[in-house]
């Protein structure tokens, strides 16, 4: 069992993460979860949360360490922007404006193949073939280019094959996200409000997914620890280097 951090749970209260849904919307099998019903809500259990959390960090830096890509999904305008920047400051890919369906299920035959694309149409700008086309067909060009580049945003240049994790903020709402993770065995951290409840992912977080500071506060105790797993890695090869 993972050491519960007292300050970490006194802080978890303060970022509103033990603030649940109301009583009317919530998954019943959230219950162990459960700490209190306040004012017709549900309050999470700040000791479970913490519990969990640590887990989950644990688990996200060795993945880190062992070089595997972490894919964030966050397309609520509560959190995306954040998300996007905590991925960049990663370099991890992320889906922030759109779950495209066939991401992780199908990513071989149709993720892989619209980068190539991208990439094919990038080249073509940027070569000189592309000063002998008509004004048409430039503005035809670039058009493809930012649909495809809008629909890949987060994913081009970052992922090349299927995730080894994760990271969903709102599980409900991405449910084909989650569905596609569940599907292709693919280890899953999910942000887990009081209104939904599977025993599928892998490692559930139990918090608010609605406010900005809770969301902040799990996903930077994530972010902390996959840098942990990252800095590994560069420890590992200068002490290669230096044998």
């Amino acid at each position: 069992m993972a050491t519960i951090n007292k300050e970490a749970v006194k802080k978890s209260a303060n970022n509103n993460v033990i603030l649940g849904h109301s009583c009317k919307n919530w998954a019943p099998k959230n219950i162990n979860n459960l700490f209190a019903r306040v004012n017709k809500s549900y309050v999470i259990d700040p000791n479970v949360t913490i519990e969990k959390l640590a887990i989950a960090c644990e688990k996200i830096e060795e993945i880190a360490a062992n070089k595997g890509k972490i894919l964030f999904v966050c397309t609520k305008k509560i959190g995306s922007n954040y998300i996007k920047k905590v991925a960049d400051e990663l370099n991890m890919p992320n889906v922030t404006k759109k779950w495209f369906a066939g991401t992780i299920t199908n990513f071989v035959y149709v993720v892989k193949k619209m980068i190539k694309k991208s990439e094919t149409l990038n080249a073509i700008v940027e070569s000189n073939q592309y000063k002998f086309l008509s004004k048409k067909e430039q503005l035809i060009l670039k058009r493809g280019i930012a649909e495809k580049e809008k629909t890949l945003e987060g994913i081009n240049k970052k992922l090349y094959k299927t995730p080894n994790a994760i990271v969903i903020v709102d599980l409900l709402k991405e449910h084909n996200a989650f569905k596609e993770a569940v599907s292709n065995n693919i280890a899953i951290f999910g942000l887990m409000d009081t209104n939904f409840y599977s025993d599928k992912v892998t490692y559930p977080i139990p918090c608010n997914d609605d406010s900005l500071s809770s969301i902040t506060f799990v996903i930077e105790h994530l972010k902390n620890a996959i840098l942990k797993g990252l800095a590994r890695i560069k420890d590992n090869e200068t002490n290669e280097k230096a044998n």
